[in-house]
């Protein structure tokens, strides 16, 4: 991978500019500065440096690394790229721009830089390749992203590369085909108009390194003058003799001590390498069909006088919301003799719960890598035409600091508007997809059964 891993300051009309860095969201505005002073402290994280957006409705920070030799601090690109965006009320961008020996993809999505929104390349391949990713990954992207932005020299080549690839017996690229399809719509505006008259904050370094003291002292000699001279006056300060008399010193105790040194028999740390939860989880398909069963066995069964709301399942079992209209408490409990119900006060709503055992765990499989396992999710819902979302792959938040594991994982959301059953064989081919919810609205499936909407919620692992 080409992608650079330090953060990259330059000149851009005038105003050093900086790129590269990894965003998150704040869990609030008040607490924007502790969540980023406690991320970056991570010991797998240990960032150089923070970025800080203030916004009241969007609170995030950047975590970046700086190269040894580099102590530039420029404006934050990204945070200025989002705040000119958001002054014409544009929600979504994903752009491409050329930068001196290098290029950088940025993503603002739905008011928000993702973590990984920021990226600086210097191989025009991988950033074409980060680019096309980010930018097909929504469904319905044509519509998602209202503003998309391409260096001038990549469009101009376009007609001719369309020109090669119009023989039937050759293919075009996806990105080629979008912009045959959307050729009016992308801007070619370059960065330095984009960033005109913007303004951001710069980052600020987290921890002073070695390399940059060592490089005070030689850029400035009269500082380390003056180190040596206090060095050499504490030197001397120690040979005068003293004008006071010498304090005794205190009596001594002796302390018996043990016969070993205990810190030293003692086992060193246990190292953690936690699974990814996918290895000790059922088959997603599984999940799906014993959900669509529960399903079926709690909506079947509904006694008169009761109206069905939203049923919901996580595959070790499933509930149903009811409305009383003329039933009685008596009769719903004789229909699900074996379900666990729980009334509102006045019994005009109730749950109706039945459990079930989770289906056997799924043998050993080897995880593949995220952008491998995210093009295996879009290419089963481009074959079923039903949208799926999936989040960009990241490490657990809570995975502890000693932990060594490498794995990441996505939520992932699922709009099918026929059942889960064409999902459940076409997922079980890929390994670390977990199902964590499904849900739909039973009273709507009956009213409207063509316009009900199964919502499949899940996690996928990757490394």
């Amino acid at each position: 991978m080409n992608e650079r891993p330090h953060i990259l300051t330059i000149r851009i009309g005038g105003s050093l500019w900086s790129f590269g860095y990894v965003w998150q969201t704040a869990t609030s505005a008040a607490s924007l500065k502790h969540d980023a002073q406690t991320e970056a402290s991570l010991k797998n994280v240990a960032a150089d440096v923070v970025a800080l957006r203030h916004d009241s409705t969007h609170p995030q920070f950047g975590l970046g690394h700086l190269a040894p030799d580099d102590r530039k601090k420029g404006m934050v690109a990204a945070h200025a790229f989002a705040t000119q965006l958001a002054k014409q009320t544009i929600r979504s961008a994903i752009g491409l721009f050329a930068l001196p020996d290098a290029y950088w993809v940025v993503i603002v999505d739905s008011d928000l830089i993702p973590t990984y929104g920021d990226r600086v390349f210097t191989s025009l391949a991988e950033a074409l390749a980060a680019f096309e990713e980010h930018l097909y990954e929504k469904q319905a992207f044509e519509r998602h992203w209202r503003r998309i932005y391409l260096p001038k020299s990549l469009l101009d080549a376009a007609p001719e590369r369309m020109l090669q690839t119009d023989d039937e017996s050759a293919q075009s690229g996806m990105l080629d085909q979008f912009l045959r399809e959307n050729f009016g719509r992308i801007s070619t505006t370059s960065l330095l108009e984009v960033l005109r008259d913007a303004k951001a904050p710069a980052h600020r370094q987290r921890r002073v390194r070695r390399n940059d003291i060592d490089a005070i002292m030689v850029s400035k000699p009269a500082l380390a003058a003056y180190a040596c001279i206090a060095v050499c006056l504490l030197i001397v300060y120690g040979a005068v003799p003293r004008l006071r008399p010498p304090i005794a010193p205190a009596a001594l105790t002796q302390v018996k001590q043990p016969p070993h040194d205990l810190a030293i028999l003692a086992p060193p740390p246990e190292q953690i390498n936690s699974p990814a939860p996918s290895a000790n989880a059922p088959r997603a398909g599984d999940i799906l069909r014993s959900c669509f069963y529960q399903f079926s066995m709690l909506d079947d069964n509904l006694p008169w006088g009761w109206e069905d709301g939203a049923l919901t399942c996580h595959g070790h079992g499933a509930s149903l919301i009811v409305h009383r209209h003329g039933g009685t408490p008596d009769q719903l409990e004789a229909a699900f003799a074996s379900a666990g119900i729980a009334f509102e006060p006045n019994y005009d709503n109730g749950t109706v719960t039945v459990s079930a055992a989770l289906p056997p765990v799924r043998a050993p499989q080897s995880l593949d890598h995220p952008d491998i396992l995210r093009r295996r999710l879009y290419g089963i819902s481009w074959q079923i035409r039903e949208p799926i979302t999936v989040d960009l792959f990241a490490p657990p938040p809570a995975r502890a600091a000693a932990d060594k594991a490498i794995w990441r994982q996505a939520n992932f959301i699922i709009a099918s508007d026929t059942d889960p059953l064409p999902w459940a064989s076409l997922l079980d081919e890929l390994p670390g997809v977990t199902i964590t919810s499904v849900s739909l609205n039973a009273r709507q499936m009956r009213a409207s059964p063509m316009d009900v909407t199964w919502e499949i919620r899940g996690v996928a692992y990757a490394q």
